[in-house]
């Protein structure tokens, strides 16, 4: 509560001039193969506020991309020669998170092998007053427009004049449609975090629900740092505390949080049916590489080689693709079952809980 409000009083006096400018990103990544650097902006807003900031981007095309998301979920995805300006205004009170991204891949570079944001600025709506900022349309700004937009985001019930419910840091979220493949379970048309087929979505450890910039047993929220101290979902002395679960309880799978219906992870038997049943075949989509995957009856999903992350940087992308289960690979209960997939082959393995792989969900 504490930091919001001088967040949001740092915010609104400084706007109240007119806009809150932020400083320019330029990526620094370039020359680095598998790599990946990136900058955020946390904004706090109330409706009719809107965010612009001009976009740059020089790299080898469809493999080195400049990545843009907004609390998770992708907005912008640009690569080779490009450039613009894109604005998005808030339809609703809260506190937002706008993430820049260079990914590169394992191969060479093109151009100035940079991405660029500038001339990011927040823009505050006229209220009844004529005064940026006055959000209490009083004719004045001071700390009351701070506690306003404070009461907004963490009551957001009680304004009897907006009947919208405000969820603070729960991004606009993008759901798949269910694609009937002849199995037993219908496979979303998209990862979760992607509002397209070919798009990464987001990388998620295993039993976590919001991706991070650092992934590593350090990080990682189901142990104490090492792989042999798991605190939850553990079937051996050996690697942590026991508690024998192997499979994800619904708050900790990112499918069903994200998208929520009848939206979960697959499990590792849905998986193997996903590759005993359909087939395979290693393509593009717009651009990016992956694998068409059709069913028994014909239809198709689309599965993009997003790679994966480790630590702070990203691996694979164009490459391979990983897709957690909700299935923990229970004799070494520090791993967990994922599909992976590259140009000669797919199947599924077991991978370290902490590695940042993408979901593609399922629904009954």
């Amino acid at each position: 509560m504490k930091k919001i409000y001088l967040f949001l009083t740092a915010l609104l006096l400084t706007v109240a001039a007119g806009a809150q400018t932020f400083k320019d990103w330029t990526s620094t990544n370039g020359g680095t193969n598998n790599s990946t650097s990136q900058n955020s902006y946390t904004v706090g807003v109330v409706a009719g506020c809107a965010f612009t900031f001009d976009w740059s981007v020089s790299s080898e095309s469809n493999y080195d991309w400049l990545i843009i998301t907004l609390d998770g979920t992708q907005i912008l995805k640009k690569s080779g020669t490009a450039n613009g300006t894109y604005t998005h205004e808030f339809s609703e009170s809260g506190v937002y998170t706008f993430v820049a991204q260079y990914t590169k891949d394992g191969s060479g570079s093109s151009g100035s092998d940079q991405a660029k944001i500038t001339n990011a600025t927040i823009t505050i709506p006229e209220t009844n007053t004529g005064k940026k900022g006055d959000v209490d349309g009083d004719g004045s700004i001071d700390v009351a427009d701070v506690t306003e937009v404070v009461n907004i985001i963490l009551n957001p019930d009680s304004d009897d004049d907006d009947n919208t419910t405000v969820t603070p840091g729960t991004p606009s979220v993008t759901v798949g449609t269910a694609i009937d493949l002849g199995l037993s379970v219908k496979w979303a048309s998209c990862n979760v975090g992607a509002t397209a087929p070919e798009e990464y979505g987001g990388y998620y450890a295993w039993g976590e629900t919001e991706e991070k910039s650092d992934y590593d047993w350090d990080t990682y929220k189901y142990c104490n740092g090492t792989y042999d101290t798991m605190t939850k979902y553990c079937t051996s002395s050996s690697y942590g505390t026991v508690d024998n679960k192997t499979t994800l309880e619904a708050s900790d799978d990112v499918a069903s949080v994200k998208w929520g219906g009848n939206w979960r992870m697959p499990t590792t038997e849905e998986q193997q049916e996903l590759i005993n049943k359909c087939t395979w075949t290693w393509t593009t989509l717009n651009g990016v590489n992956g694998y068409r995957v059709t069913g028994p009856n014909g239809n198709s999903i689309f599965l993009p080689a997003a790679g994966y992350r480790s630590g702070t940087g990203a691996y694979g992308q164009g490459s391979y693709g990983f897709c957690w289960s909700s299935s923990l690979f229970s004799y070494y209960s520090y791993s967990a079952c994922s599909l992976y997939f590259y140009s000669g082959g797919y199947d599924w393995y077991y991978y370290g809980r902490y590695y940042g792989h993408t979901v593609r969900p399922v629904s009954e």
